[in-house]
C-alpha cells in the first residue's frame, strides 16, 4: 500500500527483507523505514541485506521506537496478545487500523554498540538522532505526566539508552 503512493519512476521492491535477496543486490540509492525495524526478529540479517541492496555511498534511513523506553520495555516482556490489547486499548485507531504485531526489538536501542554493529557489517558514517517524548499513556493522565517528567529527565541527562524513538542514518561504504 505504501509502495503504492510513490510517484512514477521510482523502483520499489516488496520483499522479505531478511529473507534471499541476491537478485536485487546493488540496485538501490536509498532504502528507508518507519515502525519496522522493531518486527524484524533477525536484526543482523535485515541490515545484511541492506548492504547488499545498496549500492556503494547509499543511505539507510530508518525511525523505529527503542527497546528501554518504558512502553516499548513493558510491550517487549508481555505476551504479544496482552501488549495488543493495551495497545488497542489506549489507541483505539490502532485497531481500526489493525496495526499491531509482534515486536521483537533486535538491535532497537541508541546505544553506541548499535553503532558498532552497523559499521561491522559495512556502513560508514552511521549516526543515530534520538527523541525522548511519546503519547503512549496519554489516555491516563497521572501515568502520562509521570512519564513526559521521566522522559524530560532523559532528555536533559542526555539518557540515549532511555529515548523513546531514534532515526538511524548509515551510509554503505563505498568500494
Amino acid at each position: 500500500h505504501e509502495l503504492a503512493q510513490l510517484p512514477e519512476g521510482y523502483h520499489t521492491l516488496h520483499a522479505d527483507i531478511c529473507g534471499d535477496l541476491s537478485t536485487h543486490h546493488d540496485q538501490f540509492d536509498l532504502m528507508f523505514s518507519c515502525m519496522l525495524a522493531e518486527h524484524i526478529e533477525d536484526a543482523e540479517a535485515f541490515y545484511r541485506n541492506q548492504i547488499a541492496l545498496l549500492r556503494p555511498g547509499g543511505a539507510a534511513i530508518h525511525l523505529h521506537p527503542t527497546l528501554y523506553s518504558i512502553p516499548f520495555a513493558i510491550n517487549h516482556i508481555l505476551p504479544h496478545s496482552l501488549g495488543k490489547k493495551i495497545v488497542e486499548t489506549l489507541k483505539p485507531d490502532r485497531k481500526t487500523k489493525k496495526s499491531v504485531f509482534p515486536a521483537f526489538y533486535s538491535w532497537c536501542t541508541a546505544r553506541s554498540r548499535e553503532i558498532g554493529r552497523r559499521k561491522a557489517l559495512g556502513f560508514s558514517d552511521v549516526d543515530v538522532a534520538v527523541n525522548y517524548n511519546h503519547s503512549y499513556l496519554s489516555r491516563i493522565p497521572i501515568l502520562s505526566q509521570a512519564s513526559d517528567g521521566l522522559c524530560q529527565l532523559f532528555k536533559a541527562t542526555d539518557t540515549r539508552t532511555m529515548a523513546s524513538f531514534c532515526v538511524y542514518l548509515a551510509i554503505k561504504e563505498d568500494s
